[in-house]
C-alpha cells in the first residue's frame, strides 16, 4: 500500500485504536459461527495535512471452529519415568547395593556422557524411544479450544494521495485575513 504524503505524527496509533474498536463492534454484532463477506471501501484523511488514501477490497472471515489439541507433554516426563523404573527395581535390593548402584551410575555418567555418546544412544534406541514417546502421548488428554476463523483480504489503493486546496478566487465572499491574529481564536 502506498501512503505518499505527509501524515501527522501519531496518526497510526489513532487508527490502531479505531480498528480495535471496530473489530470489537463487528465481533459483537456478527454471528461468528458462520462465514462473513464484505466489500469495504474507505477513505482515510489526515485533517491537518490533507493527505488521504482511498482503499477498497474484498473481505472474507471464515466461521469460528473448535480445535482438538493434545495436552502438552509435561517437562521431564521421560526422566521421571526412568526414575520410577529405577526406584521400582532398586526396591528389590539391599540398601548397600542401592548405594553402590548410585555410585556406579554417577561414575559411569561422568566417564561416558558426551555429545558423541548421546547421538549413538539415540540412533541405537531410536525405535524404542519412538515407541515410548507414542505410548506417553497416547495417555495425554485432549482439550477443545475455540479458534477464530481465518480471515482473507484482497485490497487495492484507489487513489494514492490527495491534498485538498481551495482556490480563493473561485469562492465568493472569500477574504484572506490581512493579519496573522485574525487566523487565531
Amino acid at each position: 500500500m502506498n501512503i505518499k504524503g505527509e501524515w501527522t505524527t501519531g496518526s497510526h496509533r489513532l487508527l490502531r485504536e479505531l480498528v480495535k474498536t471496530m473489530k470489537s463492534d463487528e465481533d459483537d454484532r456478527l454471528d461468528l459461527s458462520v462465514d462473513h463477506r464484505g466489500a469495504p471501501h474507505l477513505m482515510v484523511r489526515d485533517m491537518v495535512t490533507g493527505s488521504s488514501i482511498e482503499i477498497k477490497g474484498r473481505y472474507l472471515r471464515r466461521a469460528d471452529y473448535t480445535q482438538r489439541i493434545r495436552e502438552k507433554r509435561p517437562q521431564y516426563l521421560l526422566e521421571a519415568l526412568l526414575m520410577e523404573i529405577i526406584n521400582h527395581n532398586l526396591n528389590r535390593i539391599t540398601e548397600e547395593e542401592r548405594r553402590q548402584f548410585w555410585q556406579d551410575l554417577r561414575g559411569w555418567m561422568r566417564d561416558k556422557i558426551d555429545s558423541n555418546t548421546w547421538s549413538q544412544w539415540v540412533s541405537k534406541h531410536e525405535d524404542r524411544l519412538e515407541s515410548i514417546s507414542k505410548l506417553l502421548d497416547k495417555h495425554l488428554k485432549y482439550e477443545h479450544k475455540r479458534q477464530s476463523g481465518h480471515t482473507l483480504i484482497e485490497m487495492e489503493d484507489v487513489v494514492q494521495e490527495r491534498h485538498a486546496k481551495i482556490n480563493s478566487n473561485l469562492v465568493e465572499g472569500w477574504a484572506e485575513p490581512e493579519e496573522e491574529e485574525q487566523w487565531t481564536l
